[in-house]
């Protein structure tokens, strides 16, 4: 059995805000792409992509505004 002192939840917190993290990062490479390219080579499947990775972000944490932000731009 776990001990009650365990860092256990501090890591699950940790490794959360990590994926959310990582999964708005991605979505905002494809966004980038699109905005910053002067032939934007971008197709339907990524921006599905990126909007299912901001939809995970957001399951991760429903008040994060950088990824209900990002999700209006897909």
């Amino acid at each position: 059995a776990l001990d009650k002192t365990t860092w256990l939840p501090v890591l699950n917190v940790a490794a959360r805000r990590a994926l959310r993290d990582k999964l708005i990062d991605r979505a905002h490479q494809i966004i980038d792409e699109y905005r910053m390219s002067d032939s934007p080579s971008v197709y339907q499947r990524q921006w599905q992509q990126a909007t299912s990775w901001l939809s995970r972000a957001l399951e991760i944490d429903p008040g994060d505004g950088r990824a209900r932000a990002a999700l209006r731009l897909c």
